[in-house]
């Protein structure tokens, strides 16, 4: 994280935050794009501070710069350089910003008519979530909010292989803040929409009306736009531009409207038909952005709405004053309509050329009493133009498999497809995932209280099932309002883009862009599966295994699209960096066939076993790394029953991948999980012996080691069902319960349960942070309501270090000044509730203090303040800002409180003297906090001084970064520091609460 405290230097008598008011405090870090930034986001501790993406070219890739000062701010611009690989440029003007904006929901997602909520929505709302990508140049940001700024790159078609370096700028009205940006791009490339075989359909309403439910013109509406204007025109130019780079290639006409705008009538019982406007609008899209491939005639041969039976779309009145109507579909008028209609639009659609294109609705949704029905339609519409394309969409299995016969494209909801997955992918027809309103639960979706990662997902989830489109009902439905009465029950649900009168276009979303994402990746595996199917299916199942079983790790997400690019582009997926250093060894080698061949990068050569059955090879990556997934390249003898195991000691290995169908050839385990050693257990090797010609590791080594890693640890019993076999320190991250690589106990529905977990780290150790894996919450919610962490020394007396609430995220992070530390003590608890009877646990890491803060410099000084506390939260014993022991609740005596509005002067200082002169160039109060009330500070301001009388100001913090409010400087020397603490009282803030303060300096040694 790029952190700026205020930089004015004084020398006062008095500490008061005005001195540094000139200028503001400002983060600026980066994300990924499959993460939701809020505006009250903050930095985490270590947050990355530049844009790194791999990609293929003619992709769109994106990441997000995000910004905060303590006063308001516009930003100007954001300004790119050409990025440069050797003597080659990616120019400028392929990377483009765009600010999030934040949308208000009354209420999360659940799907009214059957009362189904989304399992575990991104954030709890009422609420501002992040959705909208605005085309404002600049932007307005108040203070102490966060304004993210998504950054995306297009690497066009042309460009050569390499990793290209430059910059990017946010410029403000008080500053700038520049951010490097590397694009490594792989030597592959993704074909243009209109080229692929994937099939994007989104329901359009500006070209005009899709259901009788349509009596608005949209354009009109939010444009103040004429039908079929210049400027209506070239709208429309600009929302195929929009197609074509976010890859919806399926375009919806709506046949009937536009016959109707472009001059066909009917006269007695003869229809005449104009293909005009019909032409333009299709040629327009097709042509002029090459942004189509597919056309979807929207026109429901017959569809029921409420009790008024089934209807059909046709052209009424006369050739004067001609209307859309929808009429009773047995009636003989609509039998006449059908004829004339169906034959001059096959006729049409043959004399255009778009026959292979061109597909068709008959109704959507079927039910049981409505299959005979279709089954007649479909044999009406093949009658007369047999070679036609019929396809809809279901939410019931059964009547889509009694006309299944019927369709050539089969749309199942995403639940029928997860629920009957083999029926689908063994259906010998295309189908498409589908997504409308429903699935919520824990499916993937597109909804806004989601995770933005989840449309990209469901794309992988694509590719594994074989699902080669997806369909869903509402790309522009402006009408229906996202709250309030007549809402959207599945926020999002009703657009996936908003209108921009303004600029003339439209507004994409993060969820747009992560459709993109999501089906540029499906490209990319199909680009595999060409040549190795069975690693393509492998990679997908890395992030995916079902549609409600995926992986919630951001970083991961992005680490997979990474490794999939490289695999793609051929040659290596992971560069050798984790194994060109390592050693290899194995239960047995045949001569001239040792274990270190399967790492030399040389294919040709590897690592064989001396006989059959149980073998072993084993990789020794001399530290212990992060490992994202392991690559296998099988020779003549493979094994169809192997484990990938990883051990932090080389003795207890823990199975973090496992399949009894191994095929040999090429194969891709994801992995995410940390380790020194990992091993290849195979069980079945061929009595010729084991053979792998190559082993890959991706991943990347730690920058601390984990203390914890392969530790004993003293747990109370869990359930029998749900044993612990080492999992709380043997490296493996468990996701669902299922997966059996968490261990649980039974709470109960009601009454509460605390579980201790005692870790012995062997020996003293200096502890400076700890990371907590949470359950991986589904259907249920079986992780903790809190965790505490404690240290000792001796297993008797323990000295709390930090608490936590809810995590956000799947760590529990918590860190606090350095501790001596031999045993590592972590108290969860858990309240049961319907779907909260259990509490599982997993991964406990432990990490020393970074480098330069071994020692806390004002540990155990002593210290005046300004103003005593509250009587009734004394500082006990005049210490508890500086004994070592990090607060929780307001109420368990580790903390001090003053009631705001009884301060007699602000800010209220605390005035520390250390045991002697020291170097500092940090400063550390930690932030109360208890998911409840805002009784921390608004505004923490540093300053130093050599003789406790006057004082230099240093900086200043207005928001904490993880538990501390961090202000960082130059090193300077000190015998005294000031904290100058300020707040503004308010609901739920009434109060102010201090605790630990810590300081850091790069000379530790007295002067």
């Amino acid at each position: 994280m790029i952190s700026v405290a205020a930089a004015v230097v004084g020398t006062v008598g008095v500490a008061g935050p005005s001195l540094a008011a000139a200028v503001p405090v400002t983060s600026v870090w980066t994300e990924n794009s499959s993460v939701n930034v809020f505006q009250d986001s903050l930095p985490a501790p270590g947050s990355a501070t530049a844009v790194d993406l791999t990609m293929a070219k003619n992709e769109y890739e994106a990441a997000q710069i995000a910004i905060r000062k303590s006063s308001n701010f516009t930003i100007q611009k954001v300004s790119f350089g050409d990025l440069s690989s050797g003597g080659n440029v990616l120019a400028a003007a392929n990377l483009a910003y765009q600010f999030v904006e934040f949308e208000h929901l009354d209420e999360n997602s659940r799907a009214g008519f059957e009362n189904w909520p989304l399992d575990n929505p991104i954030r709890t709302a009422p609420g501002d979530f992040p959705d909208a990508l605005s085309n404002d140049a600049s932007t307005a940001v108040p203070a102490n909010q966060t304004m993210p700024i998504w950054i995306r790159a297009y690497v066009p078609a042309a460009t050569p292989a390499g990793v290209y370096t430059g910059t990017a700028t946010v410029v403000t009205d008080v500053g700038s803040s520049n951010v490097p940006v590397t694009v490594d791009v792989r030597n592959v490339t993704i074909p243009d929409s209109n080229q692929s075989t994937f099939t994007t359909a989104m329901w359009m309403n500006m070209l005009g009306f899709l259901s009788p439910d349509n009596t608005q013109d949209p354009i009109k509406k939010e444009y103040g736009i004429d039908k079929y204007s210049d400027g209506w025109w070239s709208l429309m130019d600009n929302v195929a531009a929009s197609m074509r780079a976010y890859r919806e290639n399926s375009l919806s006409v709506p046949l009937v409207t536009l016959l109707v705008d472009g001059g066909s009538y009917q006269d007695g019982a003869t229809y005449h038909f104009n293909w005009t406007l019909v032409d333009q609008v299709i040629e327009r899209f097709m042509d002029r952005d090459h942004a189509i491939n597919q056309i979807e005639g929207f026109w429901w041969f017959y569809e029921i709405y409420g009790d008024t039976g089934a209807k059909t779309e046709i052209i009424t009145g006369t050739p004067t004053s001609r209307s859309r109507d929808y009429v009773g579909s047995d009636t003989a008028t609509v039998k006449r309509w059908n004829t004339q209609f169906l034959t001059s639009l096959r006729d049409h659609v043959r004399a255009k050329g778009w026959e292979d294109k061109f597909w068709v609705h008959i109704a959507d949704e079927i039910t049981d009493d409505q299959v005979s029905r279709y089954r007649a339609a479909a044999d009406t519409i093949h009658a007369i133009w047999p070679q036609v394309r019929i396809a809809d969409t279901n939410n019931v299995q059964s009547p889509m498999e009694a006309v299944a016969d019927k369709r050539n494209i089969l749309i199942p909801n995403l639940n029928l497809t997860s629920d009957h997955a083999d029926y689908y992918t063994h259906s010998g027809k295309p189908f498409w995932l589908y997504t409308c309103n429903i699935p919520t639960g824990s499916y993937l979706n597109r909804l806004i209280d989601q995770p933005v990662y989840s449309q990209r997902e469901m794309m992988w989830y694509a590719y594994q099932t074989g699902a080669t489109g997806y369909l869903h009902w509402a790309y522009d439905a402006w009408d229906y309002p996202m709250n309030g009465d007549g809402g959207q029950d599945s926020k999002g649900d009703g657009w996936i883009v908003k209108p921009d009168k303004d600029h003339h276009t439209i507004k994409p979303t993060i969820r747009l862009e992560s459709l993109r994402d999501g089906i540029q990746d499906w490209e990319l595996l199909r680009i595999v599966g060409q040549t190795k199917p069975a690693l393509a299916q492998a990679i997908s199942a890395a992030l995916v295994t079902s549609a409600t079983r995926y992986n919630e790790d951001t970083g991961f997400v992005s680490r997979m699209h990474n490794a999939l690019v490289a695999a793609a582009a051929g040659g290596r997926t992971f560069v050798a960096n984790l194994t060109i250093a390592s050693v290899a060894s194995a239960s047995t080698s045949a001569a001239g066939s040792g274990a270190g061949n399967a790492i030399d990068s040389d294919a040709s050569t590897g690592w064989k076993s001396a006989a059959g059955g149980s073998q072993w090879w084993q990789l020794d990556l001399r530290e212990q790394a992060q490992v994202d997934a392991i690559q296998l390249t099988w020779g003549s003898g493979f094994a169809k029953s192997y484990k990938i195991q990883l051990s932090y000691n080389g003795t207890d290995w823990a199975d973090a991948y496992a399949t009894t169908s191994a095929g040999g050839g090429d194969t891709f385990a994801g992995i995410n999980g940390k380790a020194r050693y990992v091993r290849i257990a195979a069980s079945n090797c061929p009595t010729t012996g084991c053979v792998i010609n190559d082993v890959q590791v991706g991943g990347s080594y730690l920058a601390s080691q984990n203390l914890a890693g392969g530790k004993y640890y003293d747990e109370p019993d869990p359930d029998a069902a749900y044993p612990d076999l080492g999992f709380s320190t043997d490296g493996v991250l468990a996701g669902h319960y299922d997966d059996r690589r968490s261990y649980g106990y039974h709470v109960g529905t009601s009454g509460s349960f605390t579980a201790t977990v005692t870790i012995d780290l062997e020996a003293l150790r200096t502890l400076g942070s700890v990371r907590i894996h949470r359950y991986q919450n589904y259907e249920e919610h079986y992780d903790p309501d809190s965790v505490v962490v404690s240290t000792s020394t001796d297993n008797q007396a323990y000295t709390q270090k930090g608490s936590v609430g809810k995590a956000d995220g799947l760590w529990y992070d918590l860190t606090f000044p350095p501790s001596a530390t031999r045993y590592l003590r972590v108290t969860f608890s858990k309240n049961g509730g319907d779907l909260a009877d259990w509490l599982f646990l997993d991964e406990i890491e432990a990490y020393a203090p970074p480098a330069g803060e071994a020692v806390n410099i004002v540990q155990g000084a002593a210290y005046t303040m300004s103003e005593e506390p509250d009587p009734g939260y004394p500082d006990t014993d005049g210490h508890e800002a500086t004994d070592g022991v990090i607060a929780g609740g307001y109420g368990d005596g580790d903390g001090f409180g003053f009631v705001v509005q009884y301060l007699t002067a602000e800010p209220v200082t605390v005035d520390i003297a250390l045991p002697a002169v020291r170097d500092v160039n940090l400063v550390r109060v930690a932030r109360f906090e208890d998911g409840k009330h805002n009784y921390a500070p608004d505004r923490v301001d540093v300053y130093t001084s050599t003789n406790g009388g006057s004082y230099q100001y240093r900086g200043a913090a207005t928001w904490a970064t993880g538990q501390w409010y961090e202000i960082a400087f130059p090193d300077t020397t000190a015998d005294h520091i000031r904290i100058a603490v300020s707040k503004t009282g308010g609901d739920q803030a009434d109060w102010l609460f201090l605790d630990e303060i810590s300081a850091y300096g790069s000379q530790l040694a007295a002067r």
